[in-house]
């Protein structure tokens, strides 16, 4: 039985200071329709005891969401390299969602960065994507790339931006990661979630 943990972003609250953890209400819908019988839950930025809270709720999978930009919140950036370094070793399956794919990406030794016009086609925009030799169209919101130079070691590339050939989504062991969010769809799309499914191994 899959049991996923999902992290949030750190945010602060209107007016005065309170850190908070956040989530885009999109999940609870998209969760609903890409693995409707799979156990999830939100995981706050735990840092360094982040690892045992997963284990007292038998956690087995992880997605890494998207949101603020790598760096920005330390407290985030170490709560997910936690996990990524607890998933690699226990072999537990982690995708990644935009901001999800940057952090992997960066924790594999590769290198993220903003390049040239790559916000004029990556943020608040759709574009089209050549994903295993098939085009589609996929949302952008991100001002990051991952540069190619310094793609890791084990990373397979599955999609790149047709318009700069920017990396869209990679594999690994146990990794999924795709530049885009598919949970953000006012439609959402069966290919993307398709693949989804086959990575979790998911079954009705």
């Amino acid at each position: 039985m899959l049991n996923i943990g999902i992290t949030m972003r750190v945010t602060n609250a209107e007016n005065y200071f309170e850190l908070r953890d956040s989530i885009a209400k999109d999940w609870f819908s998209y969760m609903s329709f890409v693995m409707p019988n799979t156990n999830w839950m939100l995981l706050p930025n735990l840092e360094n005891k982040i690892v045992e809270y997963t284990k007292k709720w038998k956690l087995n999978g992880f997605i890494f969401s998207g949101g603020e930009n790598l760096r920005v919140s330390s407290c985030r950036d170490n709560t997910e390299l936690e996990l990524f370094n607890y998933a690699q070793k226990e072999k537990f399956p982690i995708l990644g969602i935009c901001r999800g794919f940057q952090a992997i990406y960066s924790f594999m030794g590769g290198e993220i960065n903003q390049q040239g016009n790559f916000l004029n086609t990556h943020r608040a925009t759709k574009h089209k994507i050549s994903y295993d030799n098939n085009i589609k169209i996929v949302n952008s919101f991100h001002n990051n790339m991952a540069m190619v130079d310094s793609i890791p070691k084990n990373v397979k590339v599955r999609a790149v931006c047709i318009e700069d050939n920017s990396i869209e989504a990679f594999t690994s062991e146990k990794i999924l990661a795709f530049q885009w969010h598919p949970e953000r769809e006012k439609k959402f799309q069966e290919w993307d979630a398709k693949i989804i499914r086959d990575f979790f191994r998911y079954e009705e």
